[in-house]
């Protein structure tokens, strides 16, 4: 029905936003200046966007329905996608 067809065409631009992005970085990437940043940045990042999705987590298992709605950072889907990139 129309709520799988949403779902799907949701599922869909993600994959297609985050194939572009990773396009994106490894253009940029090639600019020594992005790329001595993007080497001391980006392990925080990963590491803050770990802790967020723990705590996001976390705190719906406890009943807080409103972090229900936030969405969670795809580490595993955006690590994967580089490693195709």
């Amino acid at each position: 029905g129309p709520s799988a067809a949403v779902h799907y065409a949701a599922a869909e631009y993600k994959h297609f936003c985050l194939s572009r992005s990773v396009r994106v970085w490894n253009v940029l990437d090639q600019i020594t200046p992005f790329h001595v940043v993007a080497e001391m940045t980006l392990p925080h990042a990963v590491y803050f966007s770990e802790r967020y999705n723990l705590f996001v987590t976390s705190m719906t298992r406890k009943g807080y329905t409103v972090f229900s709605y936030l969405p969670l950072v795809p580490i595993d889907e955006i690590a994967k996608e580089f490693k195709q990139g």
